[in-house]
């Protein structure tokens, strides 16, 4: 099985034009998407609860999320809201990011689609995020927002989890109010 991840961004004008489009394979898999998979892969005992270790926010925290029976359980009760950022960075992504290098705006992501193929299974995610100024983008990138349990203050808090942060090769120039729609594909090959 092989993972590939493809960026594709459409530049669209304050009154819905579309400008231009923006393809790219993805630049890596960060450190944070593995954990997630743990996550989903963890063995769970009836009535027990877990807490899986190792993410790091955006604030740099690591921390950890709680599955299984527990009144904060991340499959149960708590929020998973997948969101498109966009920044202005240009340093190059490493798998250990947690956050783009200069933020500026996120949104809610949606799934866009979902192929199940012979060869393939592959999901689109898709996010509308609108420039809060004058900008020039040159970044992006897929995170979960979610509620994770810190230990120092022994209790759960929102965080937001980077897992894919791509540079581009060249910035959007943006006028505020302008809008980018964003699709992240993840492709697993059979």
């Amino acid at each position: 099985m092989q993972i590939r991840v493809k960026v594709k961004i459409e530049h669209y004008s304050r009154d819905g034009k579309l400008k231009r489009v923006f393809t790219k394979e993805s630049d890596l898999v960060l450190n944070n998407f593995g954990y997630l998979l743990r996550v989903f892969f963890y063995p769970i005992e009836y009535n027990q609860s877990y807490h899986i270790g190792g993410f790091v926010n955006e604030d740099g925290d690591s921390f950890e999320i709680v599955i299984g029976y527990d009144s904060l359980d991340w499959e149960y009760k708590t929020e998973r809201i997948y969101q498109c950022e966009i920044g202005t960075g240009t340093t190059a992504p490493s798998a250990s990011d947690y956050k783009l290098a200069s933020f500026h705006n996120r949104a809610n992501a949606s799934i866009y689609s979902l192929d199940l193929l012979s060869d393939v299974i592959r999901i689109t995610l898709r996010a509308s995020v609108e420039a809060t100024a004058n900008v020039t983008i040159n970044e992006v990138g897929l995170s979960v927002q979610t509620w994770g349990w810190n230990a120092t203050v022994g209790q759960s808090q929102r965080r937001y989890i980077l897992l894919f942060r791509d540079v581009l090769s060249e910035g959007i120039s943006m006028l505020s109010g302008e809008y980018l729609a964003v699709y992240y594909t993840i492709e697993f090959t059979r």
